[in-house]
C-alpha cells in the first residue's frame, strides 16, 4: 500500500519537475 502511494507521489514529482525544465527552456 505505502510502496503504491509513494511510487504515485514520485511519478507526480517528477512530471513536475519535466514541466518546469520545459517552462524553463
Amino acid at each position: 500500500m505505502l510502496l503504491r502511494i509513494g511510487r504515485i507521489v514520485a511519478t507526480e514529482f517528477a512530471t513536475i519537475a519535466a514541466a518546469n525544465d520545459n517552462w524553463r527552456g
